[in-house]
């Protein structure tokens, strides 16, 4: 005889349901869900609420003492964390009232001498970086400095934007000298080979080779003849000892930073969008590639330009930043954080996270990833919003008053990227 079997009552199974639902609620109190591997860690608010547009425009890893520094510019101030749990460990105020000329724009590190140099308006300020503390103030010829870089072996910073070029002597702290690199209107990108400085100009596109050592312009390399066209971003891969520079056109121009320094074009497909050379990833011998006008992120083979794979990359896909030791690249746009494998370009996972992203960047020991951008202080979510569907005769279940938005602010947000 076949045994019977016993239906679950209907109020049973109501129950139950119910009960799955609390426990949904309550595992997303927090702003995720606490039974997901989603691996935000905190998110921490560096500056005050305003309508203004507050902009946390860089964010670097200083590897030795283990903290982030954020240059926050409508703040004029800079921000110190620690890298392991993302706890604000300093504000560094670095300028007058906010708006004023001495906005902090760029940060670039020394780990040598553990310091930290932030560039900003004809000025450039540095910070010891294991206390975070302001040692030096320095007056530079140069403004709108959004291009900065260390070259650790020859001892030189450079400062770069509005057409000129200032070379410091790091030892010193002090300016050796200036050069005209381009039109004053034109934003330039500083990458440091060595003794060997690397220069683009965005408006006349050339790129400009210098001897760090003794100010002398070693070649200059004319890179799209054509006037409606501009640069968008320089990168360096020290392994192979190239440059590459996008150019509006739709295209990457690779200049070799030995010998005779010859230079060459890879064209692009206009899906791609406007080229922006965000990243080179040693390990795989891969470079990565924004689209600015086309949403999309590319993959390119380094040793021979060959396109792996191009995808949707979200809604104005900023910044990016690699993590060389896992071969993985990470893309924050005004949605979320994607993550993708490099090697093949695939995408392996996306995660929500809202407000405009200004930079972002990995701590290679950890594999944390840092994201600087702006948020909107919006109403909390509701934890039981859920269970309200289920149980809407509950008193203390009943809707409340909604709280209103509360105003933008500069936030940093640490991700455990390592569990994905």
């Amino acid at each position: 005889m076949r045994p019977r079997t016993r239906r679950r009552p209907g109020h049973l199974r109501f129950v139950a349901a119910g009960l799955t639902a609390v426990l949904v609620a309550l595992g997303t109190m927090g702003g995720h869900l606490l039974f997901s591997p989603v691996p935000l860690v905190r998110t921490v608010v560096i500056g005050a609420a305003s309508g203004g547009g507050l902009t946390p425009l860089s964010v670097v890893v200083e590897a030795q003492t283990r903290h982030i520094f954020v240059a926050n510019a409508a703040d004029n101030m800079a921000t110190m964390l620690d890298a392991d749990s993302g706890a604000i460990l300093r504000h560094v105020a670095l300028g007058a009232a906010v708006g004023s000329a001495t906005t902090p724009l760029a940060l670039a590190v020394d780990p040598q001498r553990g310091r930290i140099f932030v560039g900003g308006q004809g000025i450039v300020w540095l910070l010891d970086a294991t206390s975070g503390a302001l040692r030096r103030t320095i007056p530079s010829v140069t403004v709108d400095a959004q291009g900065l870089a260390v070259d650790e072996r020859s001892g030189h910073l450079m400062v770069a934007g509005a057409g000129t070029l200032t070379v410091f002597d790091v030892r010193r702290a002090a300016p050796l000298y200036s050069l005209s690199i381009g039109p004053v209107s034109s934003r330039l990108y500083a990458a440091a080979f060595g003794a060997l400085g690397v220069v683009a100009s965005q408006r006349d596109r050339t790129v400009s080779l210098v001897d760090l050592s003794t100010g002398q312009v070693r070649r200059r390399v004319l890179v799209d003849a054509n006037p409606a066209h501009s640069l968008t971003s320089l990168v360096i891969d020290p392994d192979t000892a190239r440059a590459y520079v996008g150019v509006v056109g739709g295209a990457i121009c690779v200049i070799a930073l030995r010998q005779d320094h010859p230079a060459w074009t890879w064209r692009l497909g206009g899906a791609a969008g406007i080229p922006i050379v965000a990243a080179v990833v040693q390990r795989v011998q891969r470079i990565v590639v924004l689209g600015a006008t086309a949403d999309r992120i590319s993959f390119l083979d380094e040793r021979n330009g060959r396109t792996v794979s191009t995808s949707l990359a979200g809604t104005w896909p900023y910044v990016v930043a690699i993590d060389q030791a896992r071969a993985r690249t990470f893309v924050a746009d005004m949605n979320g954080v994607a993550i993708y494998d490099t090697r093949r370009g695939w995408p392996r996972r996306r995660l929500p996270l809202s407000g405009l992203p200004y930079a972002i960047t990995v701590d290679e020991r950890t594999g944390h990833v840092f994201v600087a951008k702006e948020s909107s202080l919006a109403p909390p979510a509701d934890p039981w919003q859920v269970v309200r569907t289920w149980l809407p005769w509950l008193p203390f279940l009943r809707d409340q008053a909604s709280p209103t938005t509360r105003g933008a602010v500069p936030t940093v947000t640490l991700l455990d990227a390592p569990r994905l």
